[in-house]
């Protein structure tokens, strides 16, 4: 089961689970947080495009777009997929971009 940490905490989620008779255990994931400069992202149909295209990788948590700043941020697993692959879904959907930050985190 993934669970979204921002909106369960893991000790609720195993009290729940450990109530209903089924004991769980927390697998560790690496997450990864970048922002990815989109230039080309001149509309807000724009920004939809590039977020429906992010979100089609594997291994992709969270993605917002800014219109305004021409960037996406994308939370994504690291042992599902990669920078290099979300670059090419933007690029692929006609909207070339690069990485402007990363930034690690474990589970």
């Amino acid at each position: 089961m993934t669970f979204d940490d921002e909106v369960i905490h893991f000790e609720a989620l195993t009290k729940a689970t450990a109530h209903a008779g089924f004991p769980s255990f927390l697998k560790k994931t690496t997450k990864q947080a970048i922002t990815i400069s989109v230039p080309t992202l001149s509309c807000w149909l724009c920004s939809i495009t590039i977020k429906k295209s992010l979100k089609q990788v594997e291994g992709v948590k969270r993605v917002s777009v800014s219109y305004k700043d021409k960037e996406a941020r994308v939370i994504f697993d690291t042992e599902i997929t990669n920078v290099d692959a979300l670059s090419k879904a933007t690029t692929n959907a006609g909207y070339p971009s690069f990485v402007k930050k990363e930034e690690k985190k474990k589970e």
